[in-house]
């Protein structure tokens, strides 16, 4: 009952204090298409490749027009293709990227350097180097924003929010920018890769682009991994992954990444990131290969649940509300649900209901699937006959919907 408590006295405080910077989030922003999008391309920076070629870097800048907000999130993502191919503009990137600007993002799709095709496929260690020039590429593009917020801030971002990811090669590149750092204790040859590569920070940019901090905020990665989940601590930022089980390219699980390299996958990784208490949000989909989900038809509830969680979470961490747990919280909230996404059950806390009320759980087919009445301060919902997939919960009395991603 302490405990029960505290959890409400917490969730009272972070909303109580938290909305002072709620204020500053419209209603629904990050959460629901809004806006139309322009697109701009910017050259970033420049770097040799291994063939010692210079590679001039660009990137497509998808804004929200029209909105009225001063400064806005960013979020960088990069193209999948083993490092070996793919684009900034190719079939997934510009899709990805309006969904997101639509929301209210500052969504960028970047360059990063590949491995020439000229010196055929690359071994284990020339794989692991190219993911490194990947991260130096990726950092530079976010001091590239940084540098230009200080500068007259034309992108009305805010420097402060930069999130990174991306799909396959791209999600890789994302993970290890945001996951290593200077408290991890990495094997000589990655560190020696990464010392080859300017460290850390890496050395793509001009001096006064690496000037700027290359902080990130959050990761989104789709089909992505990480070479050892020992990188991953309680103080890297939070993960936000979708993944295929039946992923052969890059498995979710431990495997061989493109047949190369030994690699960690999503399911791994977020056990980790459970383990250490790392916030996160992980979907699985049990029969989805490497590039299933991008299918327009497939696994469509599985997708709308990983957007929605994914979605409230860089919403929480942006707009100021700190949960550390999978509760929902909103400046207007009456009812908390936990563990959201929800396993066979989970569990409703009511705040600020008087008396019971009546509720359905309906799909995204809109068919009410589920009813029954909130009686109680804490009470079990079962949810166990339920396929995966997202669902709201729509109570009389308050007229309000609350999102249950259920992973069964």
């Amino acid at each position: 009952m302490a405990r029960i408590f505290t959890l409400f006295f917490s969730l009272t405080l972070s909303i109580i204090f938290s909305s002072a910077v709620l204020s500053q989030c419209p209603d629904d922003f990050l959460l629901i298409p809004q806006f139309e999008v322009t697109e701009t391309t910017e050259f970033y920076a420049s770097n040799t490749n291994l063939l010692g070629d210079t590679i001039d870097l660009f990137m497509d800048i998808y804004a929200p027009d029209e909105d009225t907000l001063a400064n806005r999130p960013v979020m960088i993502l990069a193209f999948g293709g083993s490092f070996t191919g793919g684009s900034r503009d190719d079939l997934i990137m510009p899709t990805l990227c309006r969904q997101y600007a639509e929301k209210g993002w500052i969504a960028v799709s970047i360059d990063y350097r590949l491995f020439p095709a000229s010196m055929g496929s690359p071994d284990s260690l020339e794989l692991i180097d190219a993911n490194m020039k990947a991260v130096s590429d990726m950092k530079a593009a976010i001091r590239f924003f940084r540098q230009s917020a200080a500068e007259g801030n034309p992108y009305r971002v805010d420097p402060d929010f930069i999130v990174v990811g991306g799909y396959s090669a791209g999600a890789f590149t994302g993970i290890h920018a945001a996951m290593i750092d200077e408290t991890d204790d990495l094997p000589a040859g990655l560190e020696g890769i990464i010392a080859n590569n300017g460290g850390l920070t890496g050395n793509t940019g001009s001096m006064e682009n690496q000037s700027y901090p290359s902080d990130i905020q959050a990761v989104l990665s789709f089909a992505g991994a990480v070479f050892d989940t020992s990188f991953v601590d309680a103080t890297d930022p939070p993960i936000a992954s979708l993944h295929g089980l039946a992923d052969e390219t890059v498995p979710a699980n431990r495997g061989q990444a493109v047949n190369t390299v030994t690699t960690f996958g999503s399911q791994l990784l977020h056990q980790r990131a459970d383990n250490i208490g790392l916030r996160n949000v992980f979907t699985p989909i049990a029969d989805a290969g490497h590039i299933d989900f991008w299918l327009p038809f497939l696994f469509v509830a599985q997708k709308a649940a990983f957007t929605a969680a994914s979605d409230q979470m860089f919403r929480e961490l942006y707009c100021g509300i700190s949960t550390q747990s999978d509760l929902f919280a909103t400046a207007n909230i009456k009812l908390q649900i936990a563990p959201n996404p929800a396993k066979h059950e989970c569990m409703i806390y009511s705040i600020g209901i008087e008396q019971p009320q009546n509720f359905i759980l309906v799909n995204t087919m809109g068919e009410t699937v589920l009813q029954g009445r909130i009686n109680r301060a804490k009470q079990r919902l079962n949810l166990a006959h339920l396929p995966s997939g997202m669902y709201w919960l729509r109570t009389e009395g308050s007229g309000e919907s609350y999102p249950i991603s259920i992973q069964n």
